[in-house]
């Protein structure tokens, strides 16, 4: 089945639309972004679950993340968790057994997520971050990068969409400079934790800046507008990478909570008037729909009953 192929996630809400403004295109310097983005990786986990159109991406990896998984998690156990008590024995002591699985399960799930959003899973977050783009009224952005029918389905892309080698390649290399400081007592994984989000936090905003259009400076100067915000979802989407097995689900509800919270700041623009040129029209098609927030009570309380 396609999974390209659905209906409006939100009752309300819009799909593409050839006359609505294209927000914020045609700027080279945006607001920053809302704050407390370290909440929307939290906010991805119900939305993800109480939105069907978003779950095929997902079930479509699900069974081969699965089974590198496994494979992943058997070999470091086999191969390393020796080695990893007995350098732990001389920081922890009698713990360093137990600390010792922790690392491990934690390698694993941060290596099958690094593995998998490089070779497995890039081009189904991006359809999830375009889903939501679209299914919030924002079509005429996403439209610029891929085709995107006139129900909202998402179509080929009109310019490269991944992550360069380079980038791709240096989280990698970070990762493997700063493993080590796990083995620093109490603090170590901690130090770890933070590192990692500071490195990987802005990556999951990168389709955000191609659909707004951004080249390299923009990019830099948007990541140092926005320093400390990426750093602290990077924070909770490395603590969420770290989960074993559901690392694999938080992949995608990470990517889902990115989306939202780039929607954040385009509403938030809209409502300023950011772009006097389409002011009225923003102000058209604002009143159309109910908005980020009203469909977030909703999938809060479709996931939970007592939100009802």
């Amino acid at each position: 089945m396609d999974y390209n192929a659905r209906t409006p996630l939100l009752q309300g809400q819009h799909h593409h639309d050839p006359e609505r403004p294209h927000i914020a295109a045609h700027h080279d310097l945006s607001p920053p972004l809302p704050n407390r983005g370290f909440l929307y990786p939290l906010y991805g986990i119900p939305y993800l679950l109480a939105h069907k159109s978003l779950h095929p991406p997902l079930r479509s990896r699900l069974g081969p993340l699965l089974i590198l998984y496994v494979v992943v998690l058997s070999i470091l156990f086999f191969f390393l968790y020796l080695p990893h008590v007995l350098i732990l024995s001389f920081f922890h002591g009698p713990l360093a057994w137990v600390n010792a699985a922790f690392m491990i399960l934690s390698e694993a799930s941060t290596l099958v997520a690094i593995i998998a959003e490089a070779f497995m899973t890039e081009h189904q977050i991006i359809d999830v971050f375009d889903t939501i783009f679209v299914d919030h009224g924002f079509g005429n952005m996403v439209a610029r990068c891929r085709v995107v029918g006139p129900n909202g389905e998402l179509g080929e892309h009109k310019i490269y969409p991944y992550l360069k080698f380079k980038d791709s390649g240096r989280q990698t290399f970070w990762y493997i400079v700063e493993l080590p400081i796990n083995l620093i007592p109490i603090v170590g994984w901690y130090m770890f934790l933070c590192l990692q989000g500071w490195h990987l936090g802005r990556w999951q905003q990168f389709r955000y800046w191609q659909l707004m259009g951004y080249g390299p400076e923009q990019r830099k100067e948007m990541v140092k507008r926005n320093r400390w915000r990426y750093w602290t979802f990077g924070i909770v989407q490395v603590s969420l990478q770290m989960v074993p097995v559901l690392s694999i689900f938080f992949l995608f509800s990470t990517a889902t909570g990115a989306g939202l919270w780039a929607v954040e700041a385009e509403r938030r623009k809209a409502r300023e008037g950011y772009g006097e040129e389409h002011r009225d029209e923003v102000s058209r098609w604002m009143r159309d729909g109910e908005g980020m927030r009203e469909g977030m009570r909703s999938a809060m309380k479709s996931v939970f009953p007592w939100k009802r």
